[in-house]
């Protein structure tokens, strides 16, 4: 995770390690880093989270990444051109259109899921089955509290 010994460092710096590290990991079953692919599959896992009415906005893609209104705008476009977001007009105003998950981007998004999971088992073998229960649950625990400084 880094050049220093990991057992010297506080939580933070622990936790921002693991950050660093995936982020420059591919997020699919075995692929080499490839990341317009990881992009793909960040506004697609937005999208997702966000359509539960009926669609999402530029707007809310861009504040879930933490990114920039344009930046955002590029990453969707590129989705739609491959096929895994499709536009729709908004039920409240034609002018406006909202984002939705296709298929296709479904099958990114499952396919990109087996492979989070894979990895997890993979880092977590030899565990104790008790310790592995724990950690997940530490990991939504902080997952919620993460969720509720939004």
């Amino acid at each position: 995770m880094g050049t220093s010994n990991p057992a010297s460092h506080n939580p933070g710096q622990s936790l921002f390690g693991v950050v660093r590290y995936w982020s420059r990991r591919w997020t699919s079953a075995g692929q080499a880093v490839d990341v317009e692919r990881g992009r793909d599959v960040m506004v697609a896992e937005a999208v997702a989270g966000l359509q539960g009415s009926g669609g999402a906005t530029v707007n809310q893609v861009a504040d879930e990444l933490g990114i920039d209104q344009s930046g955002a705008s590029r990453f969707i476009s590129q989705a739609v051109e491959r096929g895994y977001l499709h536009k729709v007009a908004s039920p409240s105003d034609a002018r406006h259109r909202l984002l939705r998950v296709t298929d296709e981007g479904d099958r990114l998004l499952d396919s990109a899921h087996r492979w989070q999971d894979s990895v997890f088992a993979e880092l977590i073998a030899g565990w104790p089955a008790d310790d592995v229960r724990q950690f997940q649950l530490y990991l939504q625990r902080f997952g919620a509290a993460q969720d509720e400084r939004r």
